[in-house]
């Protein structure tokens, strides 16, 4: 007798739901599955909206216009109102996580910015993720209490909520490890309650700082860097001497470390941190150098300028900084689709600018190309880095150019002409932005664009209160 045939191969099972989100190649196929099988519980909701957080460069601008994310976004406060109770700590952290990577709630200007019913929606929910998540603060362990921490950091959020996740955290302050402290820290500071604000959690904050430099150990990439950043200062600078020895801890360990193996955004990160901060250490910022040279190619132009800065002003490493200008892709960076998280819009354009100032002699290629980014770019600069822009154009246009450098001020030299296109873009995306600024804010603004001669571009009331 023939041979029984063999049996039948079981039908084919498809993944899970939240299975097949995970595994969605694009924002376009994230929609179209979402359109054919819905996301009915939380699991593979939060699922759908992780994946999207997980956008490409080139997705992303257009996400927060599209009318199915605002839906989404939408549905997702329903579900938070109405079945509150599915949504853990675990998958509100993470779902508060996506929602930062996408920029929601986040300052956009120009091309970048949600149109205004979009604006509310996201607004509206991020409210109810943090009326969520802020009773249940207490059931979030550690890691999870840190995550929402930064999360919010990049989205904003309710005081109430943040009263909430430090009161927590100092309960049980003994659970946070050194790498959930740094989050933490950074969290607090990217919210305005670092040291020296009207909240600034002291108690919290100084046995943070004093865990951290007692093991630095695990503070290594990104996480050195956030905690580094947030100590130092941010922009202000000058904390490294008030936290000197967290800073001598981390940068000890990161010195030992080999660096080499960092990311370019944590390496670009830690050395801002070191020369804002003050520290000096010249054997870290040698290291810090020799990454970029060796790296260069995977640095973004956001963390090649953060990394130009930081060489040019900490000092010594002139070459270094020369070849990042040359190799850096200004239409890129002025496309502004990578800042770093925390960043605000046009802010890597401003600090090139900085980075030009602080070298001697600046090759005019690399003024011109700045100018050209800045004038490109200025729709979606928002007002602080406008008024930046401006200044360092009006700086640069009082100093002569000399041998195709631009040189000091006061030396031998025609000076250089501020471009007109720079100008009138300037002066039209301050003039975008007049109505959202408060007082003082556009005083600084007009103040900024009259001595880089583009005052007679804005309107006779410029300065004036808006209409409501």
């Amino acid at each position: 007798a023939p041979p029984a045939p063999p049996p039948a191969p079981p039908p084919r099972q498809l993944p899970k739901l939240d299975g097949q989100y995970a595994a969605s190649r694009s924002v376009a196929e994230v929609f179209a599955l979402h359109a054919a099988r819905g996301a009915a519980g939380p699991d593979a909701f939060g699922a759908m909206l992780v994946r999207l957080g997980k956008a490409r460069t080139d997705e992303k601008p257009g996400l927060r216009k599209d009318e199915r994310f605002s839906r989404l976004l939408e549905e997702l406060g329903g579900r938070l109102k109405r079945d509150r109770d599915h949504f853990g700590p675990a998958l509100l952290g993470n779902v508060t996580m996506a929602l930062g990577k996408i920029g929601v709630g986040a300052d956009a200007y120009g091309p970048a910015a949600p149109p205004e019913a979009g604006s509310a929606i996201e607004q509206a929910t991020l409210r109810a993720v943090a009326a969520a998540a802020t009773p249940q603060v207490d059931a979030f362990m550690a890691t999870e209490l840190a995550t929402l921490a930064f999360a919010f950091s990049q989205t904003g959020g309710p005081e109430s909520l943040l009263d909430a996740i430090v009161a927590s955290a100092l309960k049980r302050f003994n659970q946070f490890g050194a790498r959930e402290i740094a989050n933490l820290l950074w969290a607090l500071f990217n919210t305005g309650r670092g040291p020296g604000t009207e909240n600034h959690p002291k108690e919290l904050w100084d046995k943070a700082v004093d865990f951290a430099a007692k093991h630095p150990e695990k503070l290594v990439e990104r996480y050195a860097g956030r905690i580094l950043w947030a100590c130092a200062g941010g922009d202000s600078g000058g904390g490294a001497s008030t936290h000197a020895a967290l800073f001598d801890g981390v940068c000890g360990r990161a010195n030992r470390d080999d660096c080499a193996r960092w990311t370019p955004t944590a390496v670009s990160l830690a050395c801002r941190a070191v020369a804002v901060g003050g520290h000096r250490d010249d054997g870290l910022v040698k290291k810090f150098a020799a990454h970029y040279e060796a790296r260069a190619p995977q640095y973004f132009p956001e963390a090649l300028v953060d990394a130009a800065w930081a060489l040019a002003t900490y000092g010594g490493h002139g070459d270094v900084v020369d070849k990042a200008l040359k190799a850096l892709d200004y239409s890129r960076l002025a496309d502004q689709r990578e800042r770093p998280a925390g960043s605000k819009p046009g802010e890597s354009l401003a600090r090139l600018a900085g980075v030009l100032a602080a070298i001697p002699g600046p090759a005019l290629s690399s003024l011109e190309q700045w100018a050209g980014a800045v004038a490109k770019g200025a729709p979606a600069m928002g007002p602080d880095a406008i008024a930046k822009a401006a200044g360092f154009a009006a700086d640069f246009g009082a100093r002569p150019v000399v041998d195709g450098r631009l040189r000091a001020a006061g030396a031998d030299g025609d000076a250089w002409p501020v471009p007109p296109e720079l100008s009138k873009a300037l002066a039209q995306a301050a003039t975008d932005r007049r109505a959202a600024c408060d007082g003082p804010t556009r005083r600084t603004l007009k103040a900024a664009l009259v001595r880089a001669g583009a005052g007679d571009l804005l309107r006779a009331d410029f300065d004036a209160e808006p209409a409501p």
